[in-house]
């Protein structure tokens, strides 16, 4: 199996995309990004080796803290054209979540175009829906 196999596997199990107006005094723009949430730190620093992006830890909400009834996450995470590549690079091995990731490769190639990008970004939140009920 290859590395851009197995990560489109964890990915469709474990992550997420997310378009956001960045925080801060002087962010205004959108933020593209893709993460995967998980308990094992070795798989979330396999994923920064091979596809760049950052590894961090949360506290609070049972993020980054164990409990009897969770243990500590960690999250990976790819944005801007990090995050574009890594959902190109994993693109041809996915098999449930395709329509999400082609939205948010749209959503990047277009992302000059910003009459286009609002209506990439209610086509996300169409086709997360089925994904959120799951």
């Amino acid at each position: 199996m290859s590395i851009e196999a197995y990560a489109a596997g964890i990915w469709e199990g474990e992550g997420s995309t997310a378009i956001y107006i960045g925080s801060g005094q002087n962010r205004t723009g959108l933020v593209y990004a893709v993460s995967v949430w998980q308990s094992n730190y070795v798989l979330l620093n396999w994923i920064h080796l091979n596809f760049g992006g950052g590894v961090y830890g949360r506290q609070g909400a049972g993020y980054g803290k164990e409990s009897k009834s969770r243990k500590v996450c960690g999250e990976w995470r790819a944005t801007g054209a990090k995050a574009y590549t890594f959902l190109i690079t994993i693109r041809p091995y996915m098999v449930f979540r395709t329509a999400e990731v082609d939205v948010m490769i749209e959503a990047w190639e277009k992302r000059q175009d910003t009459d286009c990008l609002q209506t990439l970004i209610q086509k996300r939140k169409q086709v997360r829906q089925p994904v959120l009920v799951l």
